[in-house]
């Protein structure tokens, strides 16, 4: 009997260590899953502006001063806010979302930086390549049932760690870079997805915040500039309620 018992522990230890490690992929694959939609909607919600200096936008996005809360999903907790960057004139977004307790900070932020891999968690995006030395390039779908076409961008990406001298703060931002830098990949592109338009920029980042006394917090800011010609009707459904909407939903689909 005793055999058997042991015989039974001895086969059912590497089932309970894999279902284990299924649910903290997917812990992690729902935290950033939930997020990483808002960018998809984000880029499509803004007028036509010049962009700014990098520096000045990677330095407002993370104030704390000037964000106004929109929404909060009662199951899942995820919050939008948007705020209006002074030095672009348009408005930015932000999720936040606390993790899951299983999730490590470390692993959930090498699925963020790893770029090549983007589409593995967000089912909006036909391609995402990583060109080296931060620069990457990604093309996204458009959204169904709305007269909006892809668009696509070449940014640069940069990580830190122990932001602001707090021990695990961790924060990746982005800015769009001159797409002919890369002619090559921009052929590509534009052959590829003919219909596809350049947005003129975007800027954001996303942060792991610790709390000594609990799980981290995920936020995704971000501020865009979509380009081409969005009708007045799909810009006044989207802003202010659709981002929310669709983050909540996405976030639901993934569980």
């Amino acid at each position: 009997e005793m055999s058997m018992v042991t015989g039974v522990q001895t086969c059912a230890l590497p089932i309970l260590k894999m279902e284990e490690e299924r649910m903290r992929a997917h812990n992690l694959a729902k935290s950033t899953a939930t997020l990483a939609l808002l960018s998809t909607v984000a880029l499509l919600v803004v007028p036509s502006v010049q962009a700014a200096n990098t520096a000045d936008i990677h330095t407002e996005l993370p104030s704390e001063s000037g964000w106004n809360h929109v929404s909060t999903d009662d199951d899942d907790g995820l919050q939008v806010y948007k705020k209006h960057i002074s030095s672009l004139g348009v408005d930015a977004f932000m999720g936040k979302k606390v993790l899951h307790a299983s999730v490590d900070d470390d692993t959930l932020f090498k699925l963020i930086s790893d770029v090549d891999n983007h589409e593995t968690f967000s089912t909006n995006l036909h391609e995402s390549t990583e060109l080296g030395g931060g620069d990457y390039y990604q093309v996204v779908k458009a959204p169904k049932m709305l007269p909006v076409s892809e668009r696509y961008w070449f940014n640069h990406a940069s990580s830190y760690r122990d932001v602001g001298g707090v021990s695990g703060h961790l924060r990746r931002t982005w800015s769009t870079i001159d797409s002919s830098t890369y002619a090559t990949e921009l052929g590509h592109v534009t052959s590829t997805y003919a219909e596809a338009i350049e947005i003129a920029f975007t800027y954001g980042m996303w942060e792991i915040v610790p709390n000594p006394s609990g799980p981290s917090t995920l936020l995704y800011r971000t501020v865009s500039n979509p380009g081409g010609d969005i009708p007045a009707w799909v810009m006044s459904s989207l802003t202010g309620r659709t981002l929310p909407e669709i983050g909540r939903a996405s976030c639901r689909e993934r569980v």
